[in-house]
């Protein structure tokens, strides 16, 4: 069994919503199929996110601000440690993160945010499009980019022979929607890690009204 792993946006959460390695947003077209297209740069620093929201530090931070190709995906040292301890395969520690707030016209550590992590993935599962009856069209042989064959997607059924076995996943088609296993899931409410939501598997493109 599958989920789809979203922020939890309840007012009383903490979340990030600027980076401060953040440079520039570009836009740029594709010569071969004409598709613009935004690229994001960022200095070479350590990552520095500024906090906002609620009075709560959750587990899982939530990330609202420019992001390039992929969405931040940062968690506390206590969920870190859970997913070591429990053998969760499918991600990458990319270090610890610095926790700012704005005063006035100055960003500030932010003294009382617990320690914080940034993840990347390297599972990776995607839809099963003939059970879904979906197509990609009009793909692109430079940028790679494509339509697809309807606008509604309806309910997700994912392909179990595109899984690479790990427990955390990017899903193929839609990066920046992230997927795990029933082990994940079940490890996240048995020690109530808060600022995540569990979308079950036919849902999970249902925050992004596909």
């Amino acid at each position: 069994m599958f989920f789809g792993v979203f922020p939890n946006l309840r007012g009383k959460y903490k979340y990030a919503c600027n980076d401060l390695s953040f440079d520039t947003r570009e836009e740029k077209v594709c010569p071969a199929c004409g598709r613009s297209y935004e690229v994001s740069s960022f200095r070479d620093e350590p990552k520095n996110f500024v906090l906002d929201g609620g009075k709560a530090y959750p587990d899982f931070l939530s990330y609202t601000g420019p992001s390039g190709n992929m969405i931040p995906f940062i968690i506390s040292a206590r969920t870190l440690k859970l997913f070591e301890e429990n053998g969760i395969s499918g991600f990458v520690n990319l270090g610890k993160v610095i926790c700012s707030v704005k005063r006035c016209s100055a960003y500030i550590l932010d003294e009382q945010a617990p320690e914080y992590y940034l993840l990347d993935f390297l599972g990776t599962i995607d839809f099963d499009f003939k059970e879904m009856h979906l197509k990609k069209t009009k793909t692109c042989s430079a940028c790679g980019r494509f339509a697809w064959s309807r606008l509604r997607f309806g309910s997700v059924i994912l392909d179990k022979s595109s899984w690479n076995g790990m427990d955390i996943c990017r899903l193929a088609s839609v990066p920046n929607v992230i997927v795990c296993t029933e082990k994940v899931e079940a490890l996240a409410r048995k020690n109530k890690l808060t600022g995540l939501i569990f979308q079950q598997e036919q849902d999970i493109l249902s925050q992004r009204g596909l």
